[in-house]
């Protein structure tokens, strides 16, 4: 999408491997950029919906994934990830 001629997406990475979204809560009315650092913050912004639509819930909660990966690879925290990420899913 245009925002003020500058082309985004709704959800990308930035150069530090941050996932930086789009608030969606608050379009059309104002553009608001959100950095999600940990996998908890994705949660959050699934839950509190940040994000919208199945296909950036998905993207979202694959980038979740990717940041508990990097806070820790362990088997029992990647499981937990998932499970949370899950569960934050809008009924």
């Amino acid at each position: 999408m245009l925002v003020n001629g500058t082309p985004y997406r709704s959800i990308w990475r930035d150069k530090s491997g941050a996932v930086i979204i789009i608030d969606q809560r608050w379009l059309p009315h104002k553009f608001e950029e959100v950095m999600l650092a940990t996998s908890e913050e994705a949660v959050v912004a699934i839950r509190d919906m940040l994000v919208r639509g199945a296909p950036l819930i998905g993207v979202t909660a694959a980038c979740g994934m990717a940041l508990a990966m990097a806070e820790d690879p362990s088997d029992e925290n990647v499981e937990g990830a998932g499970l949370r990420l899950n569960a934050a899913r809008p009924d």
